[in-house]
């Protein structure tokens, strides 16, 4: 390999790996910008994966885990949580270079986090010789009590402070077994924006991005109506295990609908041809008001048979 290709390639791993790391303590310096930095973290890793090819690519997510765990020296969930979004990065660029569908990118890319964190967790039960459900049990528990201490703050009345106090252990084991649909659709989420963040990116380094055509137009499959008809059944069902499937699997199919119900009102905007700005304001409020996603997922699911922008249609 001539030299000066060499050396371009060295400064691509340090910027990239550089630029990685500094997302990562800026987010533990500024705990508001933990809000938002951690979305940038995998275009980086996915630009590079593809500017670089997969061996060499590979180097950049592998050298910031081990410098991030390295300055820490310790192994805990802010590590576990880097790790998983810089893999997240490379393995949306797998599929780039073998220029999956878009469904396929987000379900591979999932299921190599997924399978990622099972395995971590499985190494740290080992290794620590703990109890993970205690664990999470003790933290979901934790939450609550500050949620309990923020009424209290606020002058909450004392049967409202006793309801929230009596529920707890209630409200706790809830939590505890939705957590598999909500890391789900966390996952889902943030492949889905990391796709719609990668094109400017990478059109702008001149990169190849994957001809999905424009994502307004995108339509959740058919057969999950089933899916939601089966959920809908389990939650009626006089079982509380099978009840609690029914609603893991109900909110990651409400997550798949949103994305369906937010390509629908993407493909309105345009249809009306709204300034960037309208748009990103009424994208905040679609964020912020949860009624909202529950009324856009809603959309992305009754246009399975209202067929709302009209294609497949001779109009």
């Amino acid at each position: 390999m001539p030299q000066n290709i060499q050396g371009e390639i060295t400064k691509d791993l340090i910027k990239g790996t550089v630029f990685v790391v500094c997302l990562f303590y800026i987010c533990g310096i500024f705990p508001l910008m933990s809000l938002v930095l951690p979305l940038f973290i995998p275009l980086p890793v996915l630009f590079y994966r593809l500017k670089l090819g997969r061996n060499i690519g590979a180097i950049i997510p592998s050298a910031a885990t081990l410098i991030v765990f390295a300055v820490s020296g310790r192994f805990d969930v802010d590590l576990v949580f880097f790790s998983e979004i810089l893999l997240m990065g490379f393995m949306i660029g797998d599929c780039f270079e073998k220029n999956y569908p878009i469904e396929l990118t987000v379900l591979k890319t999932c299921a190599a986090i997924w399978a990622a964190g099972i395995a971590i967790i499985f190494f740290y039960i080992s290794v620590m010789n703990i109890d993970i459900l205690l664990v999470v049990s003790g933290y979901v528990e934790e939450v609550l009590q500050m949620t309990v201490t923020i009424y209290e703050r606020a002058g909450a009345s004392q049967d409202m402070i006793h309801e929230a106090m009596s529920s707890m252990e209630q409200k706790r084991d809830m939590m505890v077994a939705m957590i598999p649909s909500f890391v789900i659709s966390f996952t889902l989420m943030l492949v889905w924006i990391t796709l719609l963040m990668a094109k400017p990116v990478l059109k702008t380094g001149k990169m190849p991005y994957p001809a999905y055509g424009p994502l307004c137009f995108w339509k959740a499959p058919e057969f999950l109506v089933w899916a939601v008809i089966v959920c809908g059944i389990m939650l009626f069902l006089p079982h509380r295990t099978i009840n609690m499937v029914g609603v893991n699997g109900m909110i990651v199919l409400l997550t798949v609908y949103f994305f369906a119900g937010i390509a629908i009102v993407a493909w309105f905007f345009e249809q009306k041809g709204l300034p960037p700005m309208i748009r990103i304001m009424l994208y905040s409020i679609i964020a912020i008001q949860q009624w909202m996603l529950l009324l856009i997922a809603g959309l992305g699911f009754f246009d399975t048979w209202l067929n709302l922008r009209k294609m497949n249609s001779e109009e």
